[in-house]
Formats: C-alpha cells, structure tokens, sequence
C-alpha cells in the first residue's frame, strides 16, 4: 500500500511519513490510518466496501494468530491466503498496479 502512496498520489517518503504520523494520531493508529486513506481513495463504492471487509477479515485473522492463545488450523490459514489474494487483485485492479 505504501507503493500505491509513492506512485498512485505521487507523494515522497517524507509526505507519507509527515502524513502517516499525523493521520494515525487520529485514525486510532498507522494501519488504520493506512487502511482509511486508500479505501477513499478507491473510485468505486463497492469496491471500497469490499476492500473495507476484506481489510478487517484478515486483521481479525491477525489478531487471533498474534494475540491470542489459539491454534490457527490451516483452513484459517488458507483463508488468510485467500483473502490476500483477493485483496491485492482489488488493489491492482483500482490502482492500475
């Protein structure tokens, strides 16, 4: 996502570090902040919603496998798998990446 800030908005590394630091203060932390700028920046509301779900299906994911004391089983993990996949062919699709 930072390579669709450099080249996508054309912003330096000193922008997306000014504005990362500032716009995660506000937006409850880095990834949110992250997260939030490229959603609004996605042309297409549907797209911008599936990107929003997609987004917290895998954080929920994370979440479980760094924080709590659960197994991942590897249906979860191909799921992760799965939802990144798709997440980046949103990505790419809205980007032109």
């Amino acid at each position: 996502m930072y390579h669709i800030l450099s080249t996508h908005f054309g912003k330096s590394n000193k922008e997306i570090s000014d504005e990362s630091y500032d716009g995660g203060k506000l937006a409850g932390g880095l990834h949110n902040w992250l997260f939030n700028t490229i959603s609004k920046e996605i042309g297409n509301a549907l797209e911008a919603n599936s990107f929003d779900t997609l987004i917290s299906d895998l954080q929920d994911l994370r979440v479980k496998a760094d924080y709590k004391n659960q197994p991942i089983i590897d249906k979860q993990g191909d799921q992760a798998r799965n939802l990144a996949y798709k997440t980046l062919s949103l990505l790419k699709r809205n980007f032109k990446i």
